[in-house]
């Protein structure tokens, strides 16, 4: 569904938000 899709990709970019912030 659309819903789960926009939460997949929150997650998803949070998850590269938290790994962006660990590199820097």
């Amino acid at each position: 569904s659309v819903q789960q899709a926009s939460n997949y990709y929150n997650d998803a970019e949070r998850t590269l938000g938290r790994a962006a912030r660990i590199i820097v």
